[in-house]
């Protein structure tokens, strides 16, 4: 799996996956959409969720550009037994971007972040940030953020700064 560090997090964030649409299924996770690396058209992709394989059709020079990037270098190699080829990186980029949105649905009452140790962390709250500004104890979530800053987290939520953080 691609791993998400505090240095690799700007490199993935260049790709793009446009009208991505995903569920769940029985044997695993239907999905499509159109990835981009930055304004550049890589590939069309789709997964029928049935436990096959992925379905990528390539742009012009899309693979090429795929390739260039050098993505295994942003993977955790240690007890990997198969070779990373440039279908698995697609399948791999989709799946993680999916995963992260999952994680993200959690952000109006939870802090997530990497950690200094580039864990993927979360620290969960009773209430959301908006209940905590509207009671004036929105300093309880900043110093929170502050304190993971200090230690070298990166925080991943996108919603802070509609609440005012």
């Amino acid at each position: 799996m691609f791993w998400l560090t505090r240095d690799t997090l700007s490199f993935f964030n260049t790709f793009k996956f446009m009208n991505l649409k995903y569920r769940k299924t029985p044997k695993g996770i239907l999905y499509s959409c159109r990835l981009n690396y930055g304004r550049k058209k890589i590939a069309m992709v789709e997964n029928l969720g049935d436990g096959g394989k992925t379905s990528i059709q390539f742009f012009e020079d899309g693979k090429e550009l795929l390739e260039s990037l050098n993505i295994p270098k942003y993977y955790e190699m240690a007890g990997l037994n198969f070779k990373i080829t440039t279908e698995y990186i697609v399948s791999d980029l989709v799946e993680f971007q999916i995963y992260l949105k999952q994680l993200l649905s959690m952000q109006s009452r939870t802090i997530i972040f990497i950690s200094e140790k580039d864990e993927i962390l979360k620290i969960p709250y009773r209430y959301t940030f908006k209940k905590f500004k509207q009671s004036g104890q929105l300093h309880l979530v900043q110093d929170q953020i502050e304190q993971i800053e200090l230690k070298g987290g990166v925080i991943l939520n996108t919603n802070l700064e509609s609440v005012g953080l």
